[in-house]
C-alpha cells in the first residue's frame, strides 16, 4: 500500500513513463521501503542463526519492555506502523535502556502468555 501511494505521488508530479518518473519512484522506494525490507531480512537472518535457547533483543527485550513502558510501546508502534524508520526505535537512549533492562531479566521472567491454548479457544467458541 505504501508503494502504491508513492507511485501515485510520483505520477502526480512526473509524466507517466518518463525517466524522471522512474528515477523519482526509485528514490522514493529506496527512502521509504528499503529500510524496512533490510530490517526484516536482518531480523530473519538473526533468528535463523541464533542458537537454540539463546535470547533475542526483540523478543526478550523490546517486546517485554513495550508491555510495561508506554514510551517504549509508542516508539515500537511508530516503527511497526511505518511512521518512523526501523532503526529509530533503538536510536532513543531511553528506549535502549528499558530494552536492555528487560533483556537482562529474560531468564528470571515467566514466559509471556500471548493467548488461549487451542483447546481453551475451542471451548470458548463452543460455549
Amino acid at each position: 500500500m505504501v508503494h502504491a501511494f508513492l507511485l501515485a505521488d510520483v505520477l502526480a508530479e512526473h509524466p507517466p513513463g518518463s525517466e524522471d518518473a522512474a528515477l523519482a519512484f526509485d528514490a522514493a522506494t529506496v527512502a521509504e521501503l528499503v529500510p524496512w525490507y533490510e530490517a526484516a531480512v536482518a531480523q530473519d537472518g538473526a533468528g535463523a542463526a541464533r542458537a537454540p535457547g539463546a535470547g533475542d533483543l526483540i523478543g526478550d527485550g523490546l517486546l517485554p519492555a513495550a508491555r510495561r513502558d508506554p514510551r517504549v510501546l509508542r516508539a515500537f508502534l511508530r516503527s511497526f506502523n511505518l511512521i518512523d524508520p526501523p532503526r529509530a526505535t533503538l536510536a532513543d537512549p531511553y528506549v535502549v535502556a528499558r530494552v536492555m533492562e528487560a533483556f537482562q531479566e529474560r531468564d528470571r521472567r515467566p514466559p509471556a502468555r500471548l493467548g488461549p491454548k487451542r483447546d481453551e479457544l475451542l471451548a470458548a467458541i463452543a460455549a
